[in-house]
């Protein structure tokens, strides 16, 4: 185990938290020296830590508030010596979860083999205690298919805790993304994307306290959904990473499934992209396709019992800041982008943003 510590310097001011100019309420911050394009990849995010995962640059950067209730970088966590993202030196941060103290990373590798046509994937997964001296520790990956079923390691209160549950005869169901395993858990409750090629797709929604009950299944018709969801005690969402239709052109553009877990009552929000949920708040990021032809968009939307949505907020690309991802966490709006410069109009550093939901809540 590695965990550097950094002495935070303040230098004339330039590695403070920052209040935007274009928006007042939101605190950014920026990239540092070590880190690379890919800082904000992942993040995670409670009252106590702020964690950044950057896997080009092979670690994760933690945040903590001082007295003033400012984020200032405290430490970076590295890999474990000799594990596979140490030896390759890269794809550790791609993926972060955050309960309590407890900090779980995922990381993906990819690496070159002799007479192999394409690279091996290396999974890892490891699990950190950021209020102790604890090293870093492998744990076991949050999802291993057996036969049918696929056991998933859930973490709960610090904890990692195992369910098994069967893949209804879906290839694709709850499988990693690219971002991230396609499953959310919260409570007693879990679900599982699960697209499906050619016909939609949809999500799976466990009960975990009522093991004897059938999963519901969610999905949307006409509408290809199921590569990323979202869940928290109120609120269940399914949607599409990409927006492809090339499977089936008689589809229509993939959307958004809300359903009210108070009540069952759905409704359908013509945006798709990787969703986030905090309260009643969901976020709907399209990320920005590789050829620039699709440019990312953020939309978040207030939802009442029923599921009816309200836009309450929208982030778009501008002259001065590339959006690239975004996110709603324990309370927070979260967006990273990459930041020109005025003269040669080239992009610099990465800025990640907080900006509080009860201040959006407020514009209602």
């Amino acid at each position: 185990m590695r965990i550097i510590y950094l002495i935070v310097l303040v230098l004339s001011g330039l590695l403070l938290p920052k209040v935007s100019m274009s928006n007042p309420n939101q605190t950014c911050l920026t990239s540092e020296p070590g880190d690379s394009v890919s800082f904000g990849f992942s993040v995670a995010i409670n009252d106590k830590y702020l964690a950044v995962g950057d896997p080009t640059a092979n670690h994760v950067a933690i945040y903590t508030r001082d007295n003033q209730g400012k984020w200032l970088r405290s430490k970076e966590i590295v890999p474990p010596v000799d594990s596979i993202p140490d030896k390759i030196g890269r794809g550790f941060g791609r993926d972060l979860q955050l309960d309590g103290d407890v900090l779980v990373i995922n990381a993906l590798t990819y690496q070159l083999i002799k007479d192999r046509i394409y690279p091996k994937i290396f999974y890892g997964r490891y699990l950190i205690n950021l209020n102790s001296e604890t090293e870093v520790k492998a744990i076991d990956l949050p999802m291993e298919k057996k036969s049918g079923f696929v056991q998933f390691n859930l973490l709960s209160e610090g904890k990692i805790k195992q369910v098994t549950l069967p893949d209804n005869g879906e290839t694709a169901f709850g499988e990693d993304t690219g971002l991230g395993y396609n499953f959310a858990f919260d409570s007693n409750l879990l679900l599982a994307g699960s697209p499906a090629y050619p016909t939609g797709g949809g999500a799976w929604l466990f009960d975990l306290a009522r093991p004897e009950s059938k999963p519901l299944k969610l999905v949307a018709p006409d509408a290809y959904i199921g590569s990323t969801v979202a869940l928290n005690e109120q609120f269940a969402a399914v949607s599409d990473l990409l927006g492809d239709t090339v499977y089936d052109p008689t589809l229509s553009l993939p959307k958004t499934l809300i359903r009210s877990l108070s009540n069952g009552s759905t409704a359908v929000i013509d945006s798709y992209g990787e969703l986030s949920l905090s309260g009643n708040i969901l976020a709907v990021m399209r990320l920005p396709s590789f050829d620039n032809s699709r440019t990312a968009l953020l939309e978040v939307f207030s939802l009442d019992d029923n599921a009816n949505y309200h836009l309450i907020a929208k982030r778009v690309r501008t002259s001065r800041e590339y959006l690239q991802r975004g996110w709603v966490q324990n309370g927070f709006l979260v967006t990273i982008s990459r930041i020109s410069l005025p003269i040669s109009r080239q992009y610099s550093d990465i800025e990640l943003c907080l900006e509080s939901l009860d201040l959006l809540r407020n514009k209602i």
